[in-house]
């Protein structure tokens, strides 16, 4: 179980990574707009391919603990674990909202969606409900011995962030990223 449980670690800081990449990238509107201004092309595929392997991610997180005759890491392979069980329900809760955008656009060409016929489906899960679940994930793991120091993960994430900015010569977006926005953009 113990390498179970350190493989489901792994794959949640994993995902934990892309999901925090994706917030301070996209979801700062200063940020955001100044990026799509300098590169929309580029940075909506970027998006879209963060967003659609989150997704992807935590899904997989929760999946069945069998599938026809293949066996999946997943959490809810410990549902009758007392300790973690209504944890557990919740992450399915929250994840679940997703479910039909998954099945329909992202693991499947879904005809209807494709052609027009019948409405897109939105991926429906709050950002806020999303950091949410990786708490639980995280007090999950805790439970079974797996701390995830989540300061460490941020300041990797925050110094990674700021590289991959400077590489693009976004020095003022690394400026507004630590709350120092440059006089241009206080209009």
């Amino acid at each position: 179980m113990k390498f179970k449980i350190n493989k489901l670690k792994l794959e949640v800081i994993d995902t934990y990574y892309k999901w925090e990449i994706w917030k301070t990238l996209f979801d700062n509107t200063i940020f955001s707009d100044e990026m799509f201004n300098k590169c929309p092309f580029v940075n909506h595929y970027i998006e879209e391919s963060l967003i659609k392997s989150i997704l992807l991610s935590m899904m997989t997180l929760i999946d069945l603990v069998k599938t026809a005759r293949n066996e999946n890491l997943t959490f809810t392979e410990f549902k009758s674990d007392h300790r973690v069980a209504d944890k557990i329900e919740e992450i399915c809760r929250i994840i679940g909202q997703g479910k039909e955008v998954r099945n329909k656009v992202f693991a499947h060409n879904d005809m209807g969606v494709a052609i027009g016929t019948c409405a897109d489906p939105m991926v429906g899960i709050a950002n806020h409900e999303l950091d949410n679940a990786f708490v639980l994930m995280f007090d999950i793991l805790e439970c079974f011995g797996e701390k995830i120091d989540k300061k460490s993960c941020d300041a990797r994430i925050s110094r990674g962030i700021t590289k991959y900015l400077s590489l693009f010569r976004y020095d003022f977006l690394i400026d507004i990223k630590h709350g120092d926005a440059p006089d241009a953009l206080d209009r």
